[in-house]
């Protein structure tokens, strides 16, 4: 009978919250690929219920730790903030790989996890290499052909002719 008892107990254990007490969201203003983009973990309700416990964002490839209690595993790709609401944590140097992978805050007992994704605010700006440009002379005319393989917003192109 213990037996059957103690599986009842792991079972119930098992299924969780099925709501959680804290959230994460975008905190920069645009996401700009290249630069840095802020994710910000909200405690404000567990807050005083949970003073001292511990804060860690997890992420990446093999959804390995990020961060755990003020330090991250690579200063060089993350920088952590803190407030009186959360807790935050900044990806620098911003790529198309950092949106592969869910990120993870933990408070505590409480989690929250979900993938970063684009909404209409993000900005990609083409490297060098991602821009190919071709220009001729034909008829007293310049004809000039610029070709971006990703670009978001949609650029809006001018060009200048100095004859100075």
């Amino acid at each position: 009978m213990r037996k059957v008892y103690e599986v009842v107990i792991l079972f119930l254990f098992s299924l969780g919250p099925v709501s959680s007490m804290v959230n994460w969201y975008v905190q920069s203003p645009k996401i700009v690929f290249g630069g840095h983009v802020t994710l910000f973990c909200n405690t404000s309700t567990v807050r005083n219920s949970c003073k001292g416990c511990p804060t860690s964002w997890f992420g990446g490839e093999n959804f390995k730790v990020l961060s755990y209690n003020g330090f991250t595993a690579s200063s060089s790709k993350y920088s952590l903030t803190t407030a009186a609401d959360g807790f935050g944590i900044t990806i620098k140097d911003f790529t198309e790989n950092d949106l592969i992978y869910p990120y993870k805050c933990s408070y505590g007992f409480h989690s929250f996890v979900k993938h970063l994704t684009l909404d209409k605010n993000y900005e990609y700006q083409p490297s060098k290499d991602e821009i190919k440009t071709k220009h001729a002379t034909y008829n007293s005319m310049l004809y000039v052909e610029v070709h971006l393989k990703k670009a978001h917003p949609e650029p809006n192109c001018t060009a200048i002719f100095n004859m100075s």
